[in-house]
C-alpha cells in the first residue's frame, strides 16, 4: 500500500508545473504565479510581484540583474539588461534603447515620397497639398498651379468642351446590350444604365479624365430617353427623387478598357434649305425593301416601300427621343411626308448615303475618274435608262473620265463618259454615252478612283 501510495503521489507531483521565479530564484508551482507572469519569459511569483522594488533584483541564478548581459544585434555591444526595453527583452534578437531611438530618428528624417500622376515624378509629401496627399492619384502643387493657369488662359476653349452639340452613335454591344453610362468621369465608376446598340445621342466633345480615358458627358439634369435605366431598389416617389439628384452627371466612355471603339461620330439632325450650303442628301436602300411611314414613328403602319438598290433624295434627318434616326424623303416619291429609318434596331444599315448628282459646266468644270469592276464589262447606252439598248461595252479594269453624274426617275445612278476610245463599239454611234454605276442588285459596276489617276488621264 505504501509503495502504491508513493507511486501515485510521485505521478501527481510530476503533473505539477514548476517555474523558477526571476526575482527570488525559487522553484515554485504554477499556482504561485499570476496569469500575466506566466506569459513572460522571466516570470515573478506573486509574492515578489507584490513587493516594491527595493535594491537591485536578482537574476535567475541569484545574481544582480545589472550584471546580466545581452548583446544588441544592431551595434553588437554587450549591454546590461536595463539598456533594453521590456518589449525588446521579449525578443530573441533584441536591440538596445539607443539603437531603437536612432532608427526612429533616421526614419523620421527620411522623406516619404509620392508619385505625381501629372508630371510622373516621385516627390516628398511636402510637395503636395493636404488634400492631394491623401489621394491615391495625387498631383503636386506645381502641376495643380500649372493646370489652373492653363484653364484660366483658355476659358473659352474649356467652355466650348461643355457644349452639348455633338452627336454619337453607339457602335459596340457589351453584356448589357449597348454602352454603359457612368455616374462619374471615370470608366470604373458605378453604372446608371446603358444606351442600346445603334442609338444616337447628344453629348459634349470627348473629355479625357486624369487616367487619360476619353469620355463624353450627357446633358442633365435628367437622363435622355435613349438611356435604358437599370432596375433600382427605390420604389417611393421620395426615393425616386433621390435617384434623380444623383444623376446630375452622366458620362459615356468612348473606348473600352480593351481599347475597343464604343462610339462613332454622327452628323445629327439635318434640314435641307435648297441652297448650296445645305443641299439635299441622297441614300441608297441596301435591304430587301424599306418601309415608308407617314411620320417618324415605328408604331404606325407603312405607306409603301423603297426597293432594294433605289437611290432616293432626303431633305431632312431627325434624331428621335429614343435615339433612332429617321430620314424624310422628297415629297415627289409618295405625294407627301414620307419617313424611313436610317438603321434597324440591330444597327443594320437600311439606307447608305451616296454621292448626289452633279454635272460639269464651262463656269465650273469638273471631271472624275471611274474604273469598271464588272467582270463582263459595263454596257454603254445612248440614254441614262436601262431600257435603252447597249451600243458598246467598257472592258473590266478600264479607267474612263466622267463629266456628269445623274439620278434618274427610276432611282438609278448613271455616269456620262467622254473616253470613247475605251469603249468597244458594237456599232457606229454618235452622242452622249452613259453607263450605270451600280446594277439593280446593288453590285458595283463602276467605282471612283483616286485623283492621282485623274491627273494622268487629263
Amino acid at each position: 500500500m505504501d509503495h502504491g501510495t508513493q507511486t501515485a503521489a510521485a505521478r501527481a507531483m510530476a503533473l505539477v508545473d514548476y517555474r523558477e521565479c526571476a526575482s527570488c530564484g525559487r522553484s515554485l508551482s504554477s499556482g504561485e504565479f499570476s496569469r500575466n507572469q506566466k506569459q513572460k519569459p522571466s516570470p515573478k511569483c506573486k509574492t515578489c510581484a507584490r513587493q516594491p522594488n527595493k535594491g537591485q533584483p536578482t537574476g535567475s541564478n541569484g545574481i544582480n540583474a545589472e550584471l546580466e548581459q545581452r548583446t544588441c544585434i544592431e551595434c553588437n555591444q554587450s549591454l546590461p539588461l536595463k539598456s533594453f526595453s521590456h518589449h525588446q527583452q521579449l525578443k530573441p534578437n533584441s536591440k538596445c534603447k539607443a539603437c531603437v531611438d536612432k532608427v526612429k530618428v533616421e526614419g523620421d528624417a527620411q522623406p516619404r515620397l509620392k508619385r505625381c500622376v501629372q508630371c510622373f515624378r516621385s516627390l516628398p509629401k511636402t510637395s503636395f497639398s493636404k488634400r492631394q496627399a491623401q489621394l491615391l492619384d495625387p498631383k503636386c502643387k506645381t502641376c495643380v498651379e500649372d493646370l489652373e493657369r492653363a484653364a484660366a488662359a483658355s476659358s473659352a476653349h474649356v467652355a466650348s468642351k461643355w457644349k452639348f452639340d455633338q452627336y454619337y452613335r453607339v457602335c459596340h454591344r457589351d453584356k448589357s446590350g449597348g454602352v454603359s453610362v457612368r455616374v462619374k468621369h471615370n470608366i470604373a465608376s458605378p453604372l446608371l444604365g446603358y444606351i442600346p446598340l445603334g442609338r444616337v445621342f447628344r453629348a459634349t466633345a470627348p473629355i479625357c479624365n486624369e487616367q487619360g480615358d476619353p469620355m463624353v458627358r450627357l446633358e442633365g439634369p435628367h437622363l435622355p430617353t435613349a438611356v435604358m435605366r437599370f432596375e433600382t431598389k427605390y420604389s417611393s416617389k421620395e426615393e425616386d427623387g433621390r435617384v434623380e439628384r444623383q444623376i446630375k452627371e452622366a458620362w459615356v466612355p468612348c473606348r473600352s478598357i480593351r481599347n475597343e471603339i464604343l462610339l462613332e461620330p454622327h452628323q445629327g439632325p439635318y434640314t435641307c434649305n435648297g441652297d448650296y450650303e445645305r443641299p439635299s442628301r441622297f441614300f441608297r436602300c441596301v435591304v430587301e425593301g424599306c418601309k415608308v411611314r407617314g411620320s417618324a414613328d415605328l408604331a404606325i403602319s407603312e405607306l409603301g416601300y423603297v426597293l432594294y438598290g433605289d437611290v432616293v433624295e432626303v431633305v431632312e434627318s431627325i434624331v428621335a427621343p429614343d435615339g433612332l434616326v429617321f430620314l424624310r424623303l422628297h415629297e415627289r416619291y409618295f405625294d407627301g411626308a414620307a419617313w424611313v429609318v436610317e438603321r434597324s434596331l440591330d444597327n443594320e444599315s437600311v439606307l447608305n448615303e451616296v454621292e448626289g448628282p452633279w454635272t460639269s459646266s464651262p463656269p465650273i468644270p469638273r471631271t472624275e475618274a471611274y474604273r469598271c469592276v464588272q467582270d463582263s464589262g459595263a454596257p454603254v447606252r445612248m440614254e441614262p435608262e436601262l431600257s435603252a439598248a447597249p451600243v458598246g461595252r467598257i472592258p473590266c479594269g478600264a479607267v474612263v473620265t466622267v463629266v456628269e453624274r445623274a439620278i434618274t426617275d427610276q432611282r438609278q445612278v448613271f455616269l456620262r463618259i467622254v473616253d470613247f476610245n475605251a469603249i468597244k463599239n458594237d456599232e457606229d454611234t454618235h452622242g452622249d454615252k452613259w453607263v450605270i454605276e451600280t446594277s439593280s442588285c446593288c453590285a458595283s459596276v463602276m467605282i471612283k478612283v483616286n485623283r492621282g489617276w485623274q491627273g494622268r488621264l487629263l
